[in-house]
């Protein structure tokens, strides 16, 4: 029996199968593209990271490295937690930061900040080249080494 002899019913539900079995293709290669979109997005990254200049001096300075795979632009940083006010005064503005590289932590033009100082809790915002932004926050316990570190997309 040839497909141009066979029932108008059979005729419909192979092209029913076969629209079925285009939409199922289209479905899963979306999923891939969208996939491989965020992978690509994610090996650009930067990633910021607080550490001790100096960790044998008591009063060691911080200073904030990029050790992703993207420079990080717009950089701003305060002194506290990431939910509390950026008005206490002690903030700061480094635009950018490319990979591998590191800056010395500022406020007030040369006041250096270290952990010496009583510091809890350090916060810092930044975007990657595509725009999308990012946030980092250091947590110095008591014995002034870091505790704990989080980041997350804004």
């Amino acid at each position: 029996m040839s497909l141009a002899i066979a029932p108008a019913w059979i005729q419909a539900i192979t092209a029913c199968a076969g629209l079925v079995g285009l939409v199922v293709y289209c479905v899963e290669t979306r999923k891939i593209r969208v996939e491989s979109l965020r992978q690509g997005a994610a090996s650009r990254r930067p990633f910021l990271v607080l550490h001790l200049l100096r960790p044998e001096l008591n009063d060691g300075e911080l200073v904030l490295e990029n050790q992703g795979h993207g420079p990080a632009y717009e950089v701003t940083w305060r002194r506290g937690y990431r939910h509390a006010d950026f008005g206490n005064g002690e903030t700061g503005f480094l635009g950018c930061i490319a990979v591998g590289w590191y800056v010395h932590l500022r406020y007030h033009g040369t006041k250096r900040f270290s952990v010496a100082s009583g510091d809890s809790a350090f916060y810092a915002e930044y975007q990657d080249a595509a725009g999308k932004r990012y946030w980092t926050e250091v947590v110095v316990g008591n014995n002034s080494e870091i505790d704990r570190v989080t980041t997350g997309d804004l």
